[in-house]
């Protein structure tokens, strides 16, 4: 399997916006990949490698898609791990609060146990990895060179999500 980009994250403050700062990245680029559901669903229409996702707040309806494989399911907003779970069972679905905004759901795709980071301004795309864990956001990695198909690959997602500076994760 390819590359998959699991994730993107950047951050703006429409303050600065509505204040009219000049901004790397358009704000309406950065309000728009704040949804997971768009984000992905962006990321699928280019082609790029995605985990497969479903979108719901009923999530008794992702109980059968567990016999095909694990499940990611996070609220569609959110940063940093928060309110994100790995369910392989029934049972772990059953132990999420009963949301009150949309979850996606993703197929877990099994990693190295490693994060690898990418991080893209402009054209400078830079790999970092690390021991993925719940708070790993916060631990510093070791830089890691990255092939040219990764290197291509951050820089697609950049363009079809109009951004020039932005981060993301991806699974090898």
């Amino acid at each position: 399997r390819s590359d998959l980009v699991t994730g993107v994250q950047t951050c703006a403050l429409p303050i600065l916006f509505t204040q009219g700062a000049n901004m790397l990245n358009p704000y309406q680029s950065c309000s728009l990949i704040q949804s997971k559901i768009i984000t992905s669903k962006l990321l699928r229409q280019a082609g790029i490698p995605a985990p497969d996702s479903w979108v719901t707040n009923d999530l008794s309806l992702a109980k059968q898609l567990l016999e095909k494989h694990p499940l990611i399911i996070k609220p569609h907003m959110g940063h940093r791990g928060a309110g994100v779970h790995l369910c392989r069972t029934p049972e772990d679905i059953d132990r999420i609060p009963e949301p009150v905004t949309p979850m996606i759901i993703q197929e877990a795709i099994p990693g190295p146990g490693e994060d690898l980071k990418i991080y893209v301004a402009g054209e400078q795309v830079h790999g970092v990895q690390k021991p993925f864990s719940e708070t790993s956001f916060s631990v510093p990695g070791r830089p890691v060179p990255i092939s040219e198909e990764v290197r291509q690959l951050s820089l697609k997602v950049g363009k079809v999500c109009g951004l020039g500076l932005y981060g993301l994760d991806i699974i090898e």
